[in-house]
């Protein structure tokens, strides 16, 4: 019987390719392509062992389909359940018969609704929700089939931030599982030591579930001197400590590799930081900058409008200038258009000389007798002051 594991994170073929290896042989992912080839190239019925949290839901019902598949052709496919199957690795164990399944007495089982991540508007959210929505009842239906008394209990784990957590015997009373490993020692099937740590060591079986014979000796061999593989070929116990002494330098590589990146990260963000300093002072110098030419700028602003209110008064006492000189040529004008006695005050504004100068002595004299009287007076007082 071919063994397939499922480890770690359920994911897509996009995930898959030689880069890959190290994280699927530690346990980290499993691809489904991986998963598919394996049952491609089984030629015989397969234990499928899962021991994931979880993870695509597309790419864990193509898992389902390739094992339906398989049993189609009249192999079998049997599932162990290591520590845990939840999420999308409980929908893979509970699409399958009980009966071909098998938990440890640790082991977990976990369901919840499904979720996704959608980007758009309110019509690609309502799109998400409706293919979520047809998920969840897609499980609900198989589960609650199998145990109708449990429908509503079972439709609460699919509620948002709830889920349905399944102990083994939890798992066998609800028909997903057919059975418990260990759960009775004598019927726990005998293999050796060697043969079991040899599972271990290619990531297999929990112990627990086997009763250890003796293990038998063989010519040429003691503890000491090698370490039997899965194949039960003979290895040197000094190519083991050559292949041990490769791994310590590939282990002590990576770290200086990863001491070298954390320090260029460091260099990175001194770099960063100084750089961020000196963009931060720019702008607070060019802040600076920008509040002196704005308080010159409102400087000038305040001596313009001084300047414009200045010059609107100059303006309109020149136009008062203006209308008064205006009016006093009109009235000069109307004087000198016949005999007319200056009026009260008028005088204060005329001497005797200018008129005289302008309409001639005698004219002058006529005009203006009170001019010539006031000019005469004054050359009077003139002569007496010499």
């Amino acid at each position: 019987m071919k063994r397939i594991e499922i480890r770690g994170v359920i994911v897509s073929g996009n995930y898959d390719g030689d880069w890959a290896d190290q994280y699927i042989q530690r346990g980290i992912f499993t691809p489904e392509s991986r998963v598919r080839k394996a049952f491609a190239e089984a030629d015989d019925d397969v234990e499928l062992y899962i021991n994931s949290q979880g993870g695509s839901i597309f790419a864990g019902n193509e898992i389902v389909n390739v094992i339906q598949a398989f049993r189609a052709t009249g192999r079998k496919v049997e599932i162990t359940v290591g520590a845990l199957a939840a999420s999308m690795a409980a929908i893979i164990v509970s699409n399958s018969d009980a009966s071909d399944v098998k938990v440890h007495q640790n082991s977990r089982i976990m369901f919840h609704g499904a979720h996704m991540f959608t980007e758009g508007g309110a019509g690609a959210h309502e799109d998400s929700a409706s293919l979520l929505a047809s998920i969840n009842q897609q499980v609900i239906d198989k589960l609650t089939g199998k145990n109708p008394d449990m429908a509503d209990e079972i439709t609460g784990w699919f509620e948002e931030g709830r889920a349905g957590w399944l102990s083994a015997q939890q798992a066998v009373d609800m028909g997903i599982a057919g059975s418990i490993i260990g759960e009775d020692a004598d019927a726990a099937p005998k293999v050796s030591k060697e043969a079991a740590q040899a599972m271990l060591d290619n990531g297999g079986i929990d112990i627990a579930a086997f009763d250890f014979e003796p293990p038998k000796a063989e010519a040429g061999y003691t503890e000491t001197e090698g370490i039997e593989e899965t194949n039960g070929a003979f290895v040197p116990l000094a190519e083991y400590e050559t292949l041990k002494a490769r791994l310590s330098g590939l282990q002590s590589a990576k770290d200086k590799e990863i001491a070298a990146l954390k320090d260029d990260l460091a260099k990175a963000e001194e770099r960063f930081t100084g750089e961020k300093i000196a963009a931060e002072k720019l702008i607070d110098d060019l802040k600076a900058e920008q509040a002196k030419l704005k308080a010159e700028l409102d400087a000038v602003k305040t001596d313009l409008s001084a300047a414009k209110s200045e010059s609107e008064k100059a303006l309109a006492d020149l136009a008062a200038e203006c209308e008064r000189r205006k009016t006093a040529e009109a009235r000069h004008a109307a004087l000198v258009g016949g005999v007319l006695r200056a009026e009260d005050g008028e005088a204060d504004n005329l001497t005797w000389p200018d008129v005289s100068q302008r309409l001639g002595y005698a004219e002058a004299k006529k005009r203006y007798p009170d001019l010539y009287a006031q000019y005469g007076e004054q050359v009077k007082s003139k002569g007496k002051t010499k």
